[in-house]
């Protein structure tokens, strides 16, 4: 019989707690002109690096989603379908196609893994350029704010990067989440252990 796939407790928690900081810093932001940036997709990249392609696309679409809600309701299905889909881009790219510089040095890590983020948020401004045509009927509103969304995703991908290599948060993330084979070690040498009376046994020297 197959399993029911189900989430565990650690991973709604951690979807909980991404969801709302990604709904949080995006109402964090700094003016550029006419247009405005803010540190939503960062969180986004980050949450779906650290733990996976199903957190980023929770966190990246309800959180957008909610951020949404509160300051411009206009686009926030729209957002709910951009950023979910950015953050499960995010966590599919880190996973599969870290492997490749997984041994070389933290720097070039780092950069492989703005690169690769970059590419991700290429979806967002693709995605935010077709929503402004939706919605305004003309090229002419897209094209303007298409340099700013572009910025955003520079800045996210680089800034994510940096906080993630920066302050090591990879390692106390897997410091937190032992991995499947760990518990399959622990649960073999539970397994082969010798019972609790013999090990008395043997330490007091009686023979058995």
């Amino acid at each position: 019989m197959n399993k029911i796939p189900h989430f565990s407790t650690r991973t709604i928690a951690y979807a909980a707690m991404m969801t709302a900081l990604v709904c949080v810093t995006g109402l964090i932001g700094v003016n550029v002109g006419t247009g405005y940036l803010n540190f939503g997709d960062t969180m986004i990249l980050v949450a779906a690096s650290l733990f996976g392609p199903v957190t980023g696309l929770i966190a990246g679409g309800l959180g957008a989603f909610l951020t949404d809600l509160i300051v411009y309701p206009a686009t926030m299905w729209f957002t709910l379908a951009i950023k979910g889909l950015e953050g499960l881009l995010c966590g599919l790219a880190v996973r599969y196609g870290m492997r490749a510089v997984a041994k070389r040095p933290k720097a070039v890590r780092a950069a492989a893994h703005a690169g690769l983020s970059l590419l991700c948020t290429a979806e967002m401004v693709i995605g935010y350029y077709l929503t402004q045509r939706f919605l305004w009927g003309t090229a002419i509103s897209a094209w303007e704010q298409l340099p700013f969304d572009a910025l955003q995703a520079v800045v996210s991908a680089t800034l994510s990067a940096a906080l993630i290599y920066g302050l090591r948060l990879q390692e106390l993330v897997r410091g937190k989440q032992p991995s499947v084979a760990d518990d399959r070690t622990r649960g073999r040498d539970a397994a082969c252990a010798p019972p609790d009376d013999e090990r008395d046994n043997r330490r007091s020297g009686d023979p058995q």
